[in-house]
């Protein structure tokens, strides 16, 4: 199972990992974690590129820790992660949800190029958003539903290990791929 990791850049209390390893578990596969490093992503910094590759240092050995194996790979997402799929015999693609215009169209694009299920996971917010049907339009609208569901959304996440353990450990160190890129 491939888990392409985009916002939710971290190992532990992720949806989109765990569920990659229930599907995995039940399969008796590994999984792999692939982080695609965009070289232009729009109006991003050589600053919060920095920030970003810092991050992902730390990644392949929390990801190791939940017997998940990492990948990076320097490209646009519809080119490099079903490729990725491909190179690896995935079974389904895990993704965390990216509600932003670039992220729904590069998700959109993946699946299109896919030949095994995409499934996106929400992860990075308290309250999921199929919980606010419609645009809020004032905070004492959205505050009502969101205290409803508190109770429910925060209790702790398990963070399961996978049963059949992956040693794959692919890809640049994170600051020396952003040196390379073309960057202001």
């Amino acid at each position: 199972v491939l888990l392409w990791v985009q916002r939710a850049q971290r190992a532990t209390w992720n949806h989109a990992a765990n569920v990659a390893i229930e599907i995995a578990n039940r399969l008796t596969v590994p999984v792999v974690a692939a982080f695609c490093l965009v070289p232009a992503y729009p109006r991003a910094t050589w600053r919060a590129y920095h920030f970003l590759a810092e991050g992902l240092q730390d990644l392949p050995d929390a990801f190791a820790q939940r017997g998940i194996g990492w990948v990076l790979r320097i490209g646009e997402p519809d080119k490099v992660i079903p490729a990725l799929a491909a190179e690896l015999g995935a079974v389904a693609v895990v993704t965390d949800e990216d509600p932003l215009k670039t992220g729904r169209a590069w998700r959109q694009r993946v699946a299109d190029r896919l030949p095994v299920p995409l499934l996106a996971v929400e992860t990075d917010v308290i309250v999921p958003t199929r919980y606010l049907p419609n645009e809020e339009w004032a905070p004492r609208t959205i505050r009502p539903k969101l205290w409803r569901r508190l109770d429910e959304e925060l209790t702790p996440v398990p963070d399961p290990a996978a049963v059949v353990a992956s040693e794959v450990r692919d890809g640049p160190d994170p600051l020396a791929a952003i040196a390379q890129l073309p960057l202001d």
